[in-house]
């Protein structure tokens, strides 16, 4: 079997992982629950979609918030947390979290389908992948990870309620915090993993425009599919600054929530620039190395027809060597301080009160 024909079936088997992927991922898997619930009770063949499914969700998440408010009332802790509205709806904003993560991972796995596998050269990049893929989607670090976030997350947050009430805030409110906190562990669980893989793109060999790669096809779709999902993980964060808002949480969580909107955001954008970065001068450096060999081999420059050859290449050399090294543009980085500043607008609308007290305004 030929390279392109192991290029291609290689191709072809992630493919089909990733179409497997796409509703194997948590919050797919939990959205989607309901729906194959009712498919095997009723012997359906197709499965509801999935808005079906979040509508069955929602309305078992309304259920906790009248027993989470009795047992904070006979604790004596209701009116010490916040508002019961709030407690109410606290896990059905949960839900809204899940569903963006849904969305914002399925579209970085659709973005691979459609834009990136077939401009991918080398089976050993196309393997690294499909690493990246039975990673990210093996059951072994679930289990895991979503015990040590939630258990940090519900920690956190408690502790930062009790010191800023100056007493234990009560049993119910934990959990109700352990209850959120799993459910963000299913948002925050391929973090990392969309942390990893521009590092891993980066590293690839791709089909490029040698005069320019800055301006290849694929590193547009790579530069685009990572900012569409750092502009969906920076909404996730103004709805966590709103929930900041809305429940009158202590400073210490409104910045930590600041702080998980900022980090993952800032480094992820910088992983990208890395990576494009990295493809772009590969390429370039490839081509300016062709050019140099060619200029090398030119021995006899008193022939002015082969001088004037060798200016024409060392003119193409500079051309080559002055095209952009990387994505990003003053505007482009002017929008994304656009998007860090909306976290910590929320923060300040957050604790305006606190900030005038300290202030002595």
């Amino acid at each position: 079997m030929d390279n392109d024909a192991k290029l291609l079936k290689k191709r072809l088997e992630l493919k089909e992982l990733i179409d497997i992927s796409l509703e194997n991922t948590l919050p797919a898997l939990f959205l989607h629950f309901p729906s194959k619930v009712l498919q095997k009770t009723t012997r359906s063949a197709k499965p509801l979609p999935v808005w079906y499914s979040i509508v069955i969700w929602l309305l078992l998440l309304l259920l906790p918030g009248p027993f989470l408010i009795k047992l904070m009332f006979d604790e004596g802790k209701l009116f010490l947390v916040t508002s019961p509205f709030l407690i109410i709806n606290l896990l059905p904003i949960g839900l809204l979290f899940l569903i963006l993560a849904y969305y914002n991972v399925k579209q970085v796995l659709l973005g691979l389908y459609n834009q990136i596998i077939d401009r991918i050269e080398s089976l050993e990049d196309l393997s690294s992948l499909q690493q990246w893929l039975n990673l990210g989607w093996s059951g072994k670090f679930i289990v895991p990870f979503v015990i040590f976030w939630t258990a940090q997350f519900s920690t956190i947050v408690t502790v930062s309620f009790s010191l800023a009430r100056k007493e234990f805030v009560g049993f119910a409110f934990i959990i109700l915090m352990t209850a959120g906190g799993i459910l963000a562990s299913f948002t925050a669980y391929y973090v990392p993993f969309m942390l990893n893989l521009p590092v891993r793109l980066g590293q690839f060999h791709y089909t490029l425009y040698e005069n320019n790669p800055a301006h290849s096809e694929v590193v547009n779709h790579i530069s685009k599919l990572f900012m569409n999902y750092i502009y969906g993980y920076v909404f996730v964060g103004i709805l966590l600054q709103l929930c900041v808002i809305g429940l009158d949480l202590p400073v210490s969580v409104g910045l930590f929530g600041m702080l998980v909107s900022w980090v993952p955001v800032t480094i992820q954008f910088i992983l990208t620039q890395r990576c494009t970065a990295n493809i772009i001068v590969r390429s370039k450096w490839k081509t300016l190395a062709k050019i140099q060999a060619q200029i090398k081999a030119e021995n006899n420059l008193g022939d002015p027809a082969k001088l004037e050859f060798v200016n024409k290449l060392m003119d193409y050399h500079d051309r080559i060597r002055a095209t952009p090294n990387s994505t990003i543009t003053f505007q482009s980085g002017l929008i994304f301080l656009n998007q860090l500043l909306l976290p910590l607008l929320g923060f300040l609308l957050a604790n305006l009160d606190k900030i005038l007290v300290y202030l002595h305004w």
